[in-house]
């Protein structure tokens, strides 16, 4: 399931059962057409409901494509269980942040968007 939080600002992908790469990969295309869009996205990919999560993210070119586009401002991934704490570390760059909730993700990005816009978000 995916959807705006906070359209134009933050958006959110929750992933749940069995995740594969072809699945990933697919989001991460979807994410790239957003981001060829607009300015200034704060992307989630929440894995809190899924079931497995597929332990060579970091060869999906797609993901490594939003991660480095210039329109990505935050990359929020949420309890990333099953990642080796190679891939842990290597995710965690500049504008990428490993979160365990949703709403830490959340709360992190608002404050995000207050930081670079001026914008205050609500909570909802």
């Amino acid at each position: 399931m995916s959807r705006w939080v906070h359209e134009p600002h933050i958006y959110r992908t929750v992933l749940t059962g069995l995740i594969d790469i072809d699945e990933v990969d697919m989001i991460m295309h979807e994410f790239l057409d957003i981001l060829n869009g607009h300015e200034g996205v704060y992307f989630i990919l929440d894995f809190g409901r899924a079931a497995t999560v597929p332990t060579t993210l970091l060869q999906i070119d797609s993901i490594i494509d939003v991660m480095h586009h210039a329109n990505t401002v935050w990359f929020a991934i949420v309890n990333p269980t099953g990642f080796d704490n190679n891939t842990t570390q290597l995710l965690a760059q500049e504008k990428v942040k490993i979160f365990d909730s949703k709403d830490k993700a959340l709360g992190f990005l608002r404050g995000m968007v207050r930081l670079d816009t001026g914008k205050e978000l609500d909570d909802n």
